[in-house]
């Protein structure tokens, strides 16, 4: 998987200057290049900040970042959110990149969606890491193809939608955005994926 350079990822500038402590990356489809993106900005938050950073593998279809690490067999995401009663969270995070990045893979519990019951133990989880992690990034399933992770939007501080330049369509951005907001989501703004540009929402009102 190859690295976005991050000085060519202002989304790393909106996030440091957003109040966005946990921030929800997912695109309107597959292919978008959102796991690169997570992995990339993840990176550049470890060498910007003093705080430590944890990078959750939240696509429940296809775990990109848990098989480039390696860790398909290890527990994590989706055996947190169906336990109702509160455990250590080292055996389900893992340091990675020389130690400097801390990750949780999506585990090997089946799930097809998240229930209410799951999204309150999200919910939870997440309020412990905020504890723990000074930034929290979520690599979501896309909005379109697959929305078992949507449900959870809601839980987090921001969301940047991941788009292909000069592929997606603005239609179906438009129509993910809305998708977004309808679940709860609060836009942070939009990445133009292989152009390596960021548009705050400030702005993506406008286009």
């Amino acid at each position: 998987m190859q690295l976005l350079e991050p000085s060519k990822l202002n989304l790393t500038a909106t996030v440091l200057e957003g109040n966005v402590q946990a921030l929800y990356l997912t695109a309107p489809q597959e292919k978008c290049g959102t796991s690169t993106v997570a992995l990339s900005l993840a990176k550049a938050l470890v060498e910007l900040v003093s705080e430590k950073v944890l990078l959750i593998d939240g696509n429940l279809r296809i775990s990109s970042l848990t098989q480039e690490f390696k860790l398909e067999n290890a527990a994590g995401l989706t055996e947190l959110c169906n336990l109702t009663e509160k455990v250590p969270l080292e055996n389900y995070i893992h340091s990675i990149l020389d130690d400097e990045l801390h990750f949780m893979p999506i585990g090997q519990a089946e799930m097809k969606g998240f229930k209410d019951i799951q999204k309150e133990n999200f919910n939870s989880l997440l309020h412990r890491l905020r504890r723990q992690f000074g930034y929290i990034i979520f690599d979501a399933s896309p909005v379109h193809d697959r929305r078992e992770t949507l449900a959870l939007v809601s839980c987090f501080d921001g969301v940047a939608l991941v788009v292909e330049a000069n592929k997606t369509r603005h239609e179906i951005a438009a129509a993910a955005i809305e998708t977004i907001r309808q679940a709860g989501g609060k836009m942070s703004g939009v990445l133009m994926n292989r152009r390596k540009y960021f548009i705050p929402q400030t702005l993506y009102n406008w286009l």
